[in-house]
């Protein structure tokens, strides 16, 4: 590497320290720093260059110092002089591993602390279920929804709640979002059946597999999911085309095939 290509290079990184700190942001900061500093220590920079780094070097190096971080993690003042790049890198590099854990654990704690409130909702969701209070159940199991971050299996527990205690109409919000992460999970498609034909909102729940069909295209538990509506709407020939679809993406499927020969006899006869 050129030695204007390295002078460049420490530039940028020291240019990024300075956004970083105007940012509020310290960590970053540092690790700008770090990098601007690292790449003195390993590479020779021209004396015209280094006049121009030097002032840059200076002014982040007062910039990170008067950080509360900083401050309360190095007892003394940091400070530059030429030729002391790596006494500085020595002094910075373990402020920010100690920043570094310090934001793990507390990402840590924040997430434990979001999962213990989404559990708590879930179970006082549960318990006014069991009561039949279905409004307070709703409010609840919203509540757990909201604190969701990659917690998938949420939505098809609510579901199956829901429809245990007989609210299949309530249950088709989390079907939805369980259909959302999983186009052709078995279980999310066939309760979604259950909760149209249930209600008689058989409408609602072809449009829910539309709607994924048109993002993710065939799979086939929605295809049979679908084929399952029509047959239940008395649209037989629909149901048996979405049948054999279904089939066809997977011919080993014993459900759809028995369900298909169920079908084709109530097309047959029908015609």
């Amino acid at each position: 590497m050129s030695m204007s290509n390295v002078a460049k290079l420490v530039e940028q990184h020291l240019n990024r320290c300075r956004l970083s700190y105007r940012k509020g942001e310290e960590l970053k900061s540092l690790m700008s720093l770090a990098e601007a500093l690292t790449l003195m220590l390993k590479h020779t920079i021209h004396s015209v260059d280094m006049q121009r780094i030097g002032n840059l070097l200076r002014e982040n190096v007062g910039n990170v110092a008067g950080l509360e971080a900083v401050k309360r993690l190095h007892a003394k003042p940091l400070a530059w002089t030429r030729g002391q790049e790596k006494q500085l890198l020595a002094a910075i590099v373990p402020i920010i591993k100690t920043i570094q854990g310090e934001a793990d654990n507390e990402a840590m704690e924040a997430m434990r602390e979001r999962k213990l409130k989404l559990d708590r909702a879930l179970l006082a969701g549960t318990r006014h279920l069991e009561r039949g209070m279905i409004q307070e159940a709703q409010q609840s199991f919203r509540e757990a929804v909201d604190l969701h971050v990659d917690e998938n299996a949420l939505f098809m527990m609510i579901a199956e709640r829901l429809q245990a205690a007989n609210f299949h109409s309530e249950s088709f919000e989390y079907l939805r979002r369980a259909l959302e992460i999983d186009p052709d999970g078995r279980r999310a498609c066939e309760m979604l059946c259950d909760a149209a034909i249930k209600t008689k909102d058989l409408k609602r729940g072809l449009e829910y597999f539309q709607r994924e069909q048109k993002k993710g295209g065939d799979t086939p538990n929605m295809l049979f999911g679908m084929a399952r509506l029509f047959a239940a709407g008395k649209r037989f020939d629909q149901a048996v085309t979405l049948s054999r679809r279904a089939l066809e993406l997977d011919p080993t499927n014993v459900t759809i095939r028995k369900f298909l020969r169920g079908v084709e006899e109530k097309a047959g006869a029908a015609a």
